[in-house]
């Protein structure tokens, strides 16, 4: 479906950023893994505990804040607003399993 207004690709093939990879979007925004990979490549990050279990506790340094990921037996818990599964949850849990280059 088109909304009739330029995503991120076609402004960077317009103002001649040929040469650089698209950034692939959903209506102009970054998913929510594309946005966990971002937050742990750059260091964003912050890794308090973790066990061998799967649990763990880490703060992230968000796009507009610092939030608190909790993962344990009761699932993934962060305290930024999303009412889903958000970014800074998903780059903690890649982090808890050992998959941070996924």
């Amino acid at each position: 479906m088109s909304t009739g207004l330029p995503n991120r690709e076609s402004r960077s093939k317009a103002s001649g950023d040929a040469g650089r990879a698209p950034v692939r979007t959903i209506r102009g925004r970054e998913t929510v893994p594309e946005k966990a990979a971002r937050l742990l490549s750059s260091g964003s990050v912050c890794v308090v505990e973790v066990d061998g279990s799967g649990h763990g506790r880490a703060r992230v340094a968000g796009d507009h804040d610092r939030y608190v990921v909790t993962i344990d037996e009761h699932g993934r818990r962060c305290t930024c607003p999303a009412w889903r599964t958000c970014s800074h949850s998903l780059a903690v849990e890649l982090v808890v399993a050992g998959r941070e280059d996924a």
